[in-house]
């Protein structure tokens, strides 16, 4: 497995001295290959492949976005040894000036109605598999940063259980933001990929569970 501070470190440089092609960073699309090429990594399902996976998501052409990148990639790290019933999988959205055009593709792909992309710089992607077969249980952006306390939005399910795992107040509040396809949240602050790591665990049994039901 590639070593974990080389692979930030070349994330870091990728944000510092981004390379735009099309609008793109394709310098950190670059890196992000060449880890997966040196880990051997692959996609794969959890233990029950009947469940789609959970992703640890970020911006990819954002440069502020550097920080949520490396919490991402530490989580994903973290976890991807660890045998969940839920497969973990490190997925970097598409971005334009903070826009997530990426993921605004995906969820209106899920709809009867949904009208092709506009942005150039996803155009590009037309000839790629169709995102509406992407299925994902839950959507999590991590942020590790220095903060009073921990804040956390998102979906109910995954706020609530987050609230029970967190040992010290956090600040949470439900998302305005409809989500049309899998439940999201965001956390931001001290502790933020510890507490990741513990809700993605949470969040996989309890999806496990809950499908037990329904065999």
């Amino acid at each position: 497995m590639a070593d974990l501070e080389p692979t930030l470190e070349r994330f870091r440089k990728a944000y510092d001295k981004p390379e735009y092609q099309k609008g793109l960073n394709v310098a950190l699309r670059e890196a992000l290959k060449l880890y997966a090429s040196a880990a051997r990594l692959d996609f794969v399902h959890g233990r029950d492949p009947d469940l789609a996976n959970i992703a640890i998501s970020f911006q990819l052409d954002e440069s502020r976005s550097r920080a949520a990148c490396q919490s991402a990639f530490r989580v994903f790290y973290e976890l991807q040894r660890e045998n969940l019933l839920c497969g973990v999988t490190l997925l970097g959205w598409s971005s334009v000036g903070g826009e997530y055009v990426g993921r605004h593709l995906w969820e209106s792909a899920g709809l009867k109605t949904q009208s092709r992309p506009s942005n150039p710089e996803v155009q590009q992607f037309s000839n790629f598999a169709d995102v509406s077969t992407f299925q994902l249980s839950a959507i999590f952006e991590v942020v590790e940063e220095q903060q009073e306390q921990l804040h956390v939005e998102g979906a109910t399910v995954l706020v609530e259980q987050i609230q029970k795992l967190a040992d010290s107040p956090i600040s949470a509040r439900l998302s305005p933001r409809k989500q049309l396809r899998a439940p999201g949240v965001c956390l931001r602050g001290p502790g933020a990929e510890r507490v990741a790591c513990g809700a993605i665990k949470a969040y996989s049994s309890y999806i496990g569970a809950l499908f037990d039901n329904f065999d």
